[in-house]
């Protein structure tokens, strides 16, 4: 089964190409700014009107890959899904690194000001704001791009919040709630059977690829 994530935020989504094969499982991760085909991946997903289906069908064959079904979540519904009952979440920064865009202000002068944030290495909690800048896109430093790791943990926490329940029936309404969020040609029961096979992968390692551009 090969599966596209993408991580929905315009122009600066990123994309995610999972491979639960027998032999090996592989991610291939796909920032917004990775030429293919000589076009940056999140303006070429505008084009699309961010259509994920259609957008599927070009990077399949830009990329001569399969790609069986995908799964489109917006930062703004993963943030819904993540904070439907709390106000801070738990998360476990892979490496420190340091924030620096722009964020919103109390109000429309301030609105959109520049912003640097240091995020330290280990485990610490945040709030919906804070969480934004945490799964950013951006280049830590010169050729550097820890947001993958931040937004691969990010992704752990959603499967968890999915199956922490031991009881079936709660696991079902908690996947019900989920597929209202995103965008997916899956049915409930492939996106139970496709987590069923993520955690077979359990304890062993997932290959991370990255695209070299052209």
């Amino acid at each position: 089964m090969h599966v596209l994530f993408i991580l929905g935020a315009g122009k600066d989504s990123c994309f995610y190409l999972l491979s639960l094969e027998k032999k090996e499982k592989t991610l291939l991760r796909l920032g917004p700014d990775q030429l293919v085909k000589g076009q940056e991946l999140g303006l070429r997903y505008l084009d699309f009107s961010e259509d994920a289906a259609v957008f599927c069908h070009w990077l399949a064959e830009a990329l001569n890959v399969a790609i069986d079904h995908y799964v489109m979540l917006t930062q703004a519904s993963l943030r819904e899904f993540l904070f439907a009952q709390k106000e801070t979440i738990e998360v476990r920064n892979p490496k420190a690194f340091t924030y620096h865009g722009q964020v919103s202000g109390a109000d429309k002068e301030h609105d959109f000001q520049n912003c640097e944030e240091a995020f330290p290495q280990g485990p610490q909690s945040l709030d919906s704001a804070a969480f934004s800048r945490f799964i950013a896109y951006q280049e830590d430093a010169p050729g550097v791009f820890g947001v993958f790791a931040r937004q691969e943990h990010v992704l752990r926490l959603i499967k968890e919040a999915l199956l922490t329940s031991a009881n079936p029936v709660t696991i079902t309404k908690h996947f019900r709630y989920f597929i209202r969020l995103v965008t997916t040609d899956l049915s409930l029961t492939d996106c139970l059977r496709l987590a069923g096979k993520y955690q077979e992968t359990k304890g062993q390692k997932i290959r991370r690829l990255s695209w070299d551009n052209e």
